[in-house]
């Protein structure tokens, strides 16, 4: 799985970042908040165990679910997309995106 994961900053709102991301061309159905347990359940299948174990972003994003905030996270993420998607979920306010590939964690 191909996948852009980040915390939502201080100012961003599921909405808001929605509304961004789909205004710039990210599909409705690609665009995915995570919450609470199956939010952590989900980002414990990302990647692999080495990657994880390597990302502090991987570590934000489950604090801030252990935290009872929101992660968004963008489904099937080309390579060479990954670019414009951390561009995008930064203008929405995203803090901390990481994208994981099929094998890597690209940061």
């Amino acid at each position: 799985m191909r996948v852009a994961v980040g915390a939502l900053g201080a100012r961003a709102t599921v909405e808001g970042v929605a509304r961004h991301l789909v205004a710039h061309g990210v599909p409705e159905d690609r665009i995915h908040f995570l919450y609470g347990d199956d939010g952590c359940e989900f980002l414990d299948n990302l990647g692999n165990w080495f990657t994880r174990a390597m990302s502090e972003q991987w570590e934000t994003a489950k604090e801030h679910l252990d935290a009872g905030e929101a992660v968004v996270s963008v489904f099937d993420v080309d390579d060479d997309d990954v670019g414009r998607i951390r561009s995008l979920l930064e203008e929405a306010g995203i803090a901390h995106a990481s994208y994981y590939g099929e094998w890597t964690n690209l940061e």
